[in-house]
């Protein structure tokens, strides 16, 4: 069953410029009032609400980096967050993207900096959280128990999420009615050494192959 509940928000001629924030909450009690223990639940919606007239829009980026300011990682996923700070007087919804490029300055992914639509209420500073990723390991596949099988199945997902070198994310972020914008830029390094090493394994067997072949071929 669903009910539709009105609401009529009266605003004070006094009622300062700005964001304007409350809670509704609807709830129950089952207790019978005489004394015995009840059990009640309650909900809240959340109310956000502007009022026009000379808004402080103010703040910006403090922060962005990788998950705990790691710098190498062997494979993908890598972690990224940014702290938001709020020094105006209403919300502000930051918009924006997070663009990596490789060693060579290329583009190799665009991520929302806010996919969730978070908004930052006026006077503090609200943490963000991204992730680049290519392909997610598959959570139905079983998982090895020997060495050798963990071992190739890091190799698998290594190769599903290829990335090797030094990596640029710049974090570009629009917010407020004006348009303010405010850019970071952090810095990682992939090194896959499981993949890597299984590549160096399979270019010296065709190495001495090869090898073999040319010399056989020449002594023909």
């Amino acid at each position: 069953e669903s009910k539709k509940v009105p609401l009529t928000i009266n605003i004070p001629n006094n009622a300062y410029a700005g964001g304007h924030f409350a809670v509704i909450f609807f709830g129950n009690n089952s207790g019978s009032g005489d004394g015995q223990v009840s059990v009640g639940a309650k909900t809240g919606t959340l109310i956000l609400l502007s009022v026009n007239g000379d808004v402080l829009e103010a703040g910006g980026l403090v922060s962005f980096n990788t998950l705990k300011s790691q710098f190498f990682f062997n494979t993908l996923p890598v972690g990224l967050e940014y702290r938001f700070k709020n020094d105006g007087n209403d919300r502000v919804k930051p918009a924006g993207e997070i663009k990596i490029r490789n060693m060579l300055y290329i583009p190799v992914e665009k991520i929302d900096a806010n996919a969730v639509s978070g908004n930052v209420l006026p006077h503090s500073t609200r943490l963000f959280n991204n992730e680049w990723i290519k392909n997610k390991a598959d959570s139905s596949k079983e998982i090895s128990k020997s060495f050798i099988g963990k071992y190739f199945d890091k190799v698998s997902y290594q190769w599903n999420n290829f990335a090797f070198g030094l990596y640029i994310a710049k974090l570009d972020l629009s917010y407020g009615t004006s348009e303010n914008h405010s850019s970071k830029t952090a810095f990682f390094f992939v090194f896959p050494w499981q993949l890597l090493i299984i590549i160096a394994i399979v270019f010296c067997i065709i190495f001495l192959i090869g090898k073999k072949l040319i010399k056989g071929y020449n002594k023909r």
